[in-house]
C-alpha cells in the first residue's frame, strides 16, 4: 500500500477578475441566445466565422485575456 500526502494551496483571485468573468459570460450567453432559432426544437445557427468574431469582440477589451 502506498500513501500519498496531499496539500491544499488556497488561491484567491482578484475580485475584479471574477466580476469581469461573469460580465463576459453574460455578454457571451446573450450573443449566443440571439442565434437560437426555434421551430419545434431549438437550433443554434452560429457559424464558425461568427463564433470567431464574437470571441474577438468580447476579449478585445478584457484586460485579463
Amino acid at each position: 500500500m502506498e500513501l500519498v500526502k496531499s496539500y491544499r494551496i488556497p488561491v484567491e483571485a482578484p475580485k475584479d477578475l471574477i466580476e469581469g468573468y461573469f460580465t463576459i459570460k453574460k455578454r457571451a450567453l446573450n450573443a449566443i441566445f440571439s442565434h437560437v432559432k426555434t421551430s419545434k426544437k431549438a437550433h443554434l445557427d452560429f457559424k464558425s466565422e461568427a463564433r470567431r468574431e464574437l470571441r474577438d469582440k468580447l476579449l478585445k477589451d478584457w484586460r485579463f485575456s
